[in-house]
């Protein structure tokens, strides 16, 4: 069945009455609805890369719109690569520096026409259309099929709609086995992960061993000075 089509950022959409922040709550939900309509366009070789950063006095949710060849094989909903940074040469290579690529923040949604102008007042796939023409790169690189994430991806709108926020982490803490839900339906408080990514990340370096213990010093008797 076909969802409805409500404008994404509005205060007065469903989204916003679960939120301590109506504007903020209903934006970052919108971003989320808008990827399951880039599914639906075609573009189903997209994913979401969210997370909530200690990004000042209070934590920010960040998702990323990228194509699944940037995405973990170990994680579905992580970045290995940050293919911003390795286009301007002048930006850290770090993929977990969420600013570095074209996404959407929680704390900007009160910022004036962001992330453009229209966007409160737009449905899903008015937003993803808009989406797409502004990151025509990365829409071809995101084309085709990806039936197990799309269906997955489907299944969580579903089950955290109208009001839930979805991250793979929280801050500082390490991923769990579950994604995260916020502001969800009475009960939902987190959802599976999604199917694997593409791309293999780094082996980890190994744990350099502890430094060894100092030599004891030895006492010798005073006469074996003389």
């Amino acid at each position: 069945m076909e969802r409805e089509q409500t404008p994404l950022g509005l205060a007065a959409s469903p989204a916003a009455a679960a939120h301590g922040d109506r504007i903020k709550g209903a934006g970052t939900r919108g971003w989320m609805e808008m990827v399951g309509a880039l599914h639906r366009a075609g573009y189903g070789r997209l994913r979401l890369a969210c997370s909530w950063e200690n990004a000042g006095p209070a934590p920010v949710w960040f998702g990323d719109v990228l194509p699944v060849a940037h995405f973990s094989t170990e994680h579905g909903a992580v970045l290995v690569t940050n293919p911003e940074a390795e286009r301007r040469a002048d930006e850290p290579t770090n993929a977990l520096m969420p600013n570095a690529l074209p996404m959407f923040s929680s704390r900007r949604c009160r910022t004036p026409d962001y992330p453009w102008p229209g966007f409160a007042a737009q449905t899903p796939d008015e937003a993803a259309a808009e989406w797409v023409r502004r990151y025509p790169a990365y829409a071809d690189a995101g084309r085709g099929s990806d039936p197990p994430y799309e269906a997955w991806y489907a299944a969580m709108l579903a089950a955290t709609a109208p009001t839930g926020l979805l991250a793979a982490k929280r801050c500082f803490a390490p991923l769990g086995p579950r994604m995260i839900v916020d502001c969800g339906p009475p009960g939902v408080t987190d959802f599976e992960r999604p199917p694997p990514g593409e791309m293999v990340p780094p082996p980890t370096p190994p744990v350099a061993p502890p430094p060894a213990p100092p030599a004891p010093i030895v006492q010798r008797p005073w006469w074996k000075f003389w």
